[in-house]
């Protein structure tokens, strides 16, 4: 594929480096994660409350994986999350998804598309919760209106939870499809 794409742009008359990424070793959360224990707390208050819970993740959830080598690698995110989870708080999200499994090459899109298909409609209030600022604008997205959604109340949650970032106040708030 690195060869036929070298040809490609040679015969555009385009020159320059192909640069190759070998995400493989992302199939897997590993062994070296590093729990934060207020997103851990607020995941086990609402269990423990009853609330819908899920976890969605950039990385491939349960879609395998090309490996430069060729071949596939099954991705074990989803299960690993769920895992690490229930052996830190004793209680497992109700579910896990791999954003990486719907759009690869925009997983930041695809987490907003997630949660717009995840909602449900008994519920008035969707907490989203995410360290990266182009994940959350994504998923503001959502506030000029989803069919199905209008009314719902979302709070995005912006913060560097792993530096103690505050996830007591939302960083920006709205009503789905109200206009604002």
């Amino acid at each position: 594929d690195i060869k036929r794409a070298g040809r490609t742009m040679a015969k555009r008359g385009v020159t320059g480096e192909i640069h190759v990424a070998d995400f493989s070793p992302s199939s897997t959360i590993g062994t070296n994660v590093e729990p934060i224990s207020d997103m851990l707390g607020l995941l086990a208050k609402a269990n423990a409350a009853g609330d819908e819970t899920a976890v969605v993740t950039a990385r491939k959830g349960e879609t395998d994986l090309d490996a430069l080598g060729g071949g596939k690698i099954p991705a074990t995110n989803a299960e690993d999350i769920e895992d690490f989870i229930t052996d830190e708080i004793g209680s497992a999200p109700d579910i896990v998804i791999g954003a990486a499994d719907y759009n690869p090459t925009d997983p930041a899109s695809a987490k907003r598309d997630v949660i717009a298909s995840l909602y449900d409609k008994q519920v008035d209030n969707v907490h989203f919760y995410d360290d990266d600022p182009e994940n959350a604008r994504r998923v503001a997205q959502l506030c000029k209106g989803v069919e199905g959604m209008e009314g719902v109340e979302l709070d995005i949650y912006n913060y560097e939870f792993a530096k103690g970032g505050g996830a007591g106040t939302p960083s920006f708030s709205c009503i789905v499809g109200e206009d604002e």
